[in-house]
């Protein structure tokens, strides 16, 4: 009789209110977990990889707390009735917890064994690559130190996917040379680089108010048969012709040409006077969104060409223009304040690091 009661003490139902047997059957579910994930760490793994790999493999703990809840709750007769209708099969709350400790043990020395094979495999893999490269790169630093585009292009190539080794290697290219030697140079590589080496090359031309042949590089750019290229080379454009151009624009031509007639200086100063003179002919719907694609430029380009951007702009009529605009812009939540700024003069730019890819 002794043996039957406690028989039906442990299968029945648990009487005790709901929350205590929850924090019990947690309880031991966090044992179970702690002790799958120091075996991890037992077997290589750090204690964050080791306790993923239980979480991982143990299963979705808090569906079976939920279950071993509920089992505890109903007693016996409810966790047959899950066998027998097939519906979720729970085996007594021990023996379940005991196997999926067991199964987590398990998977996570494999997975501490897995990963540690591939560490050793990436690190020699990492480590062989970096002193190829190193040495690639010196060989090619100790030769580079003319205007001979073979010897460039070796550089750009000794990690052709790395953007970050394009971006430094014209960064060297700029520095290194004269202005009419580095636009010379970047005609013969730049339709040999990979898309992504090509889209960074253009930022020592164009950041910190740009380099003396920035616009001849970027016109190599524009006509690049890759979009994302060309897309660079429009953002980047903004800041030299005051114009948002579209891709493959017919307007781009006419204004490279009259670009190349005349000095830096002035191309400037006229792309200012033709950006104000474009704006008034525009009615109020245009004219915003004319305005908002042209928001990002900060003018140091031309700042950098020693034009006086705000006095340029005033005497072209900019001030008037965004006067009236302010009449018809009470209502409105169209935000005028980075125009307004275009009126105040701000310094040349100086050179430091330019953005992020």
């Amino acid at each position: 009789m002794a043996s039957i009661l406690s028989w039906l003490r442990e299968r029945g139902p648990d009487w005790r209110p709901r929350r205590k047997i929850e924090d019990e059957v947690k309880a031991e579910l966090r044992f179970h977990l702690e002790e799958a994930t120091d075996e991890g760490v037992r077997n290589g793994l750090t204690l964050e990889a080791a306790r993923a790999a239980a979480l991982a493999r143990f299963g979705d703990v808090e569906a079976i707390a939920a279950r071993c809840v509920e089992v505890r709750e109903h007693g016996a007769a409810q966790m047959i009735k899950y066998v027998v209708t097939g519906g979720v099969v729970l085996l007594a709350v021990s023996t379940l917890l005991i196997v999926r400790a067991q199964r987590a043990a398990d998977a996570a020395r494999d997975a501490a064994m897995r990963a540690q094979a591939d560490l050793l495999q990436a690190l020699a893999a990492e480590r062989d690559a970096t002193q190829r490269a190193r040495e690639a790169l010196e060989r090619a630093s100790a030769a580079a130190t003319g205007d001979d585009p073979a010897l460039w292009l070796a550089r750009f190539r000794v990690e052709p996917d790395n953007w970050r080794l394009g971006w430094a290697v014209a960064q060297e290219l700029v520095a290194a040379l004269e202005p009419d030697q580095a636009l010379s140079v970047m005609r013969e590589v730049f339709p040999l680089l990979e898309v992504e080496s090509r889209k960074q090359v253009l930022k020592p031309f164009v950041f910190h108010g740009g380099h003396p042949r920035a616009i001849d590089v970027l016109d190599l750019a524009w006509r690049d048969p890759d979009f994302g290229v060309r897309e660079r080379a429009r953002g980047y454009l903004r800041e030299y012709a005051f114009t948002a151009f579209a891709d493959r624009d017919p307007r781009y031509d006419a204004w490279l040409e009259a670009s190349r007639s005349r000095a830096l200086s002035d191309t400037f100063t006229a792309g200012l006077r033709e950006l104000v003179a474009r704006l008034k002919t525009l009615k109020l719907p245009e004219l915003r969104a004319e305005l908002s694609t042209l928001e990002p430029i900060n003018f140091q380009a031309a700042r950098k060409a020693g034009v006086d951007v705000a006095s340029t702009l005033k005497a072209a009529g900019f001030e008037e223009l965004l006067f009236q605009l302010e009449l018809n812009n009470l209502h409105s939540d169209f935000d005028l304040r980075p125009f307004r700024a275009w009126l105040v003069e701000a310094p040349a730019p100086e050179s430091g690091e330019g953005d992020a890819k």
